[in-house]
C-alpha cells in the first residue's frame, strides 16, 4: 500500500543561488556580492564598499550554485562579470523566514552581457532581465528611494531625484 503525503516540507534555512550558464569560462568570471538595505554602495579599484568602508559579502564566486542566510528584510544583489560590467538586484521581502530562490543566466548581445532570470518564490515567480552595466574604476551606486527625505527649506524651488522617478543614481568618480 501506498500513501500520497500532501506535507510539504518546511522552507530550506537559505536562498540558494543559481547560475544557469554551463560554460566554466563565464562561471569563473561571475561574482554576487550582497548589501543588506543599502542606501549607497561604492566600487573603488574592483572592490564593493558598503559606506562605512568595509567590504560587501561575496555570497557567489567560481561556482553556479551556492546558498546565502535568508534572514533579511531588504536586499541587494551585485552581480559581476569579470570586473566589466554589472547588474543590482533589489530584493524587499514581506516575510524574512521566506526562502526565495534566484536563477539566472548571462547572454552575450553585441557589445554588452544581458542577464536574464527569474526569484522563485512561495507566492510565485518573478523574472527579470536587463542589460548590465559598465563599471568604471570608481563608482557610487545610490539608492534614491531610500535616503532620508531633504528638509523642506532645501527642497522649496527644486524637485529632486526621488521625485522625477530615478530609483537609483550613477556617480562615476574615476574613469
Amino acid at each position: 500500500m501506498y500513501l500520497i503525503s500532501r506535507y510539504q516540507s518546511p522552507p530550506g534555512q537559505y536562498d540558494s543561488l543559481n547560475l544557469e550558464n554551463k560554460d566554466t569560462a563565464v562561471i569563473n568570471k561571475v561574482r554576487v556580492y550582497a548589501a543588506t538595505q543599502p542606501t549607497e554602495i561604492y566600487y573603488l579599484d574592483s572592490t564593493w564598499l558598503q559606506p562605512d568602508s568595509t567590504p560587501l559579502k561575496m555570497v557567489l564566486k567560481n561556482s553556479r550554485l551556492n546558498f546565502m542566510p535568508k534572514q533579511y528584510q531588504s536586499l541587494a544583489l551585485i552581480i559581476t562579470y569579470s570586473d566589466s560590467c554589472f547588474y543590482d538586484l533589489e530584493i524587499d521581502k514581506q516575510d524574512p523566514e521566506q526562502s526565495y530562490d534566484f536563477h539566472f543566466t548571462l547572454q552575450p548581445a553585441r557589445d554588452t552581457l544581458f542577464i536574464k532570470g527569474e526569484v522563485q518564490t512561495d507566492e510565485g515567480i518573478v523574472q527579470f532581465s536587463g542589460p548590465m552595466m559598465k563599471m568604471y574604476k570608481g563608482f557610487i551606486l545610490t539608492y534614491n528611494n531610500r535616503m532620508p527625505p531633504q528638509p523642506d527649506s532645501l527642497n522649496e524651488g527644486s524637485s529632486s531625484i526621488a521625485e522625477a522617478g530615478a530609483n537609483k543614481t550613477i556617480t562615476v568618480i574615476e574613469n
